[in-house]
């Protein structure tokens, strides 16, 4: 992962949040915040380096409007909140209920407004922040991530933010696995794929040329290049003839593959946003697949595809539940058109059973082969003239493997150990953001006020890729929808429940939410928990909750009549949405969710906000408006009060997996 430049001339998004233990304690931090929200549980830590207990927060930055507006504030959550807009404070409330509080009318000016919001937790339980505002024109909502700015941070703040970056790249790239640390956040020293019978899976070519410069196969690997100078081929082949004696190839695969179909799945999954195609170019941002025939035994191919985190549970590349035939039409796919890696010299393979310790190989990977009783020196003792030597050396460095680090990495990685990571605090607001970076969620998914990759700098590769391998002709009947368009995350942690999530981005639910989609979403079960936990909390939501109640009876069927298409009773909602096993009457191009899963899957506020007003929301929406702006709606039932109706359907919608289309 590059780092994030921090200099710059124009507003950044999101705003400064700097945190703060008890005053007697010098504990503080500055990372970027997308809304004025936090979560932190009782005995959690509101950052990585402040301890667990009473804090203090800051939130400074612009809340940047198009025209004038005349709006109201006020926060949910517990403890004491100050907001002050334009130098002038609009809001001041403090207990375990924040939104006891509404400010009066504020005018905000078109363009920029400075804003400060000072928080402090209470003594104990829990804390949680939440900035709302409200309008005539529209009910309250969390003050929107995409309409807040914060100006190029000061050497202290861009200081704590580049100490954040180096605690990833510290992750990324092992260190914790040769230096000792006492630290035991996962996220910190995740795995790396283990060598026990790689034989079966990796060819020795492979081996050998990946061992000797990994730079050379994918420039900006992780894997450092462990040899160097005139030994360091034969030391690879040797490396290699032992690791390719670990167990047996797999016989041949048992589904042939079509290479045109693995082209169009290449194309529909969108895996160009990680990686380039066989014959393409190669992308310094994306990883080259033109060596995959060379390095995979061909079922193991298939076999990794099935299950990427088979062998390595940290495994960046996710898991797409593709059938057998799919894994065996992408493994052709790419065989098709890859490239070879130079023949190995042979090597030696009781020399490489003895050199897989000595390299510190297995500091990082598991297997039979046990590692050294000795490993490197401990982070935090490092001294200053060391810090720039070794593995942080520019130059290859005889007696440490060499990281081809920027010089930004470097910068960071430098600022993280200055900070001392060995007191390092789980913080899952900030280790989801980090994930969020490195598995490149953005690539797919809009966010905030920016565009995902695929509809930007990725845009002419992927349709490239779909116009070479055009889908065939939608069959009647079939429920794909003319716009593929992926979903944002700007509202997923206030939007969805952080057990669904957790479910859904782990590979565990047994259902397709977007079944309209040809794009999947992967699953990244190692990392499921963090992001599902961080994304609710930076929402300044708690990361679990209670099961979902039981419907209210009495409005059940009332809810029901009100979704099906009898005129004037209902809002013909089956004509989009199936309902349970009944398809969606007239869909056109906007199929939508099976309302049998929409109450497991989503937040009532959320839900009760997309219903008065879903372009405000989500402007691309095909989903209509039926609420006006004095809350009515056309239909008589509950005296046409849009609120009363919506609070029926979700009565309905609580039924589950139970539910009765409507008649």
């Amino acid at each position: 992962m590059a780092t994030a430049t921090i200099a710059a001339d124009e507003p950044l998004p999101g705003v400064v949040v700097s945190i703060s233990g008890p005053k007697d304690k010098a504990e503080h931090e500055s990372r970027i915040s997308r809304l004025i929200a936090l979560y932190v549980p009782a005995g959690s830590a509101p950052a990585s380096h402040v301890r667990p207990g009473p804090f203090s927060a800051e939130f400074t930055g612009n809340l940047n409007l198009r025209l004038r507006s005349y709006v109201k504030f006020h926060a949910e959550g517990r403890g004491k909140v100050i907001l002050l807009l334009n130098g002038a404070t609009v809001l001041e409330s403090s207990g375990d209920d924040l939104s006891k509080v509404v400010s009066d009318e504020v005018r905000l000016n078109k363009g920029k407004n400075v804003l400060l919001a000072r928080y402090q937790s209470p003594d104990a339980g829990d804390a949680a922040l939440r900035l709302f505002w409200e309008s005539k024109s529209f009910p309250p909502e969390p003050v929107p991530a995409a309409l807040l700015t914060h100006e190029p941070p000061g050497d202290d703040v861009a200081t704590s933010i580049r100490m954040l970056e180096g605690q990833s790249l510290v992750g990324e790239f092992r260190c914790l696995r040769c230096h000792a640390n006492t630290n035991t956040i996962p996220e910190l020293s995740p795995d790396a794929p283990d060598l026990t019978d790689i034989g079966s899976r990796l060819k020795a070519d492979w081996l050998a040329a990946w061992i000797e410069d990994p730079q050379k196969l994918r420039p900006g690997a992780h894997m450092p290049q462990p040899l160097h100078g005139i030994a360091s081929k034969k030391i690879a082949a040797d490396l290699a003839a032992y690791l390719a004696s670990q167990g047996k190839p797999a016989p041949a695969p048992k589904v042939a593959g079509d290479a045109a179909n693995g082209g169009r799945l290449f194309a529909n999954l969108e895996c160009v946003v990680c990686h380039t195609p066989p014959a393409g170019d190669d992308d310094p941002s994306r990883i080259a697949l033109k060596y995959v025939a060379a390095k995979f035994q061909p079922a193991a191919l298939q076999q990794y595809l099935l299950d990427p985190a088979s062998h390595y549970a940290w495994n960046p590349m996710p898991r797409f539940a593709l059938s057998e035939t799919e894994a065996a039409d992408i493994a052709v796919y790419l065989a098709a058109d890859g490239q070879s890696v130079p023949k190995s010299i042979g090597g030696d393979a009781a020399l490489g059973e003895g050199l897989l310790v000595s390299s510190g190989c297995m500091n990082c990977h598991a297997g039979k082969v046990k590692p050294a009783a000795q490993r490197a020196f401990p982070f935090m003792k490092l001294g200053q003239s060391e810090r720039s030597s070794g593995c942080m050396s520019e130059e290859p460095d005889a007696k440490s493997p060499h990281f081809t680090f920027q010089a930004s990495q470097r910068q960071a990685i430098l600022a993280a150990l200055n900070s001392g990571l060995e007191d390092v605090q789980r913080c899952d607001a900030e280790l989801a953001e980090a994930e969020i970076r490195e598995m490149r969620c953005t690539a797919c998914h809009a966010r905030d006020a920016s565009e995902s990759l695929l509809s930007q700098s990725l845009a002419d590769a992927s349709q490239s890729l779909h116009q070479q391998f055009p889908n065939p002709p939608v069959r009647e009947g079939e429920l794909i929808a003319a716009e593929q368009r992926i979903p944002s995350l700007t509202f997923a942690g206030d939007k969805l429940r952080p057990e669904w999530m957790r479910r859904f981005i782990g590979g565990k639910l047994d259902y397709k939410p977007r079944y309209f989609l040809r794009a999947r979403m992967p699953a990244f079960a190692a990392r499921a928990a963090t992001l599902a936990t961080g994304i609710a909390e930076q929402h300044g939501l708690f990361p679990s909750l209670p099961e979902l109640p039981k419907p209210n009876a009495a409005f059940v069927e009332a809810g029901r009549a009100l979704c099906g298409k009898t005129a004037n009773v209902g809002f013909s909602c089956n004509q989009c949405h199936p309902i349970a096993g009944v398809a969606p009457f007239a869909p056109f191009e906007a199929p939508s969710i099976n309302f049998q899963y929409v109450a497991e899957r989503m937040q009532p506020d959320y839900y009760s906000r997309w219903m008065h007003d879903p372009a405000r929301i989500d402007p691309a929406t095909k989903m209509p408006r039926f609420a006006d702006f004095d809350d009515k709606t056309g239909l008589a039932a509950f005296d046409h009060d849009a609120t009363r109706q919506f609070d029926a359907i979700w009565q309905y919608l609580l039924t589950g997996r139970k539910i009765e289309p409507p008649q």
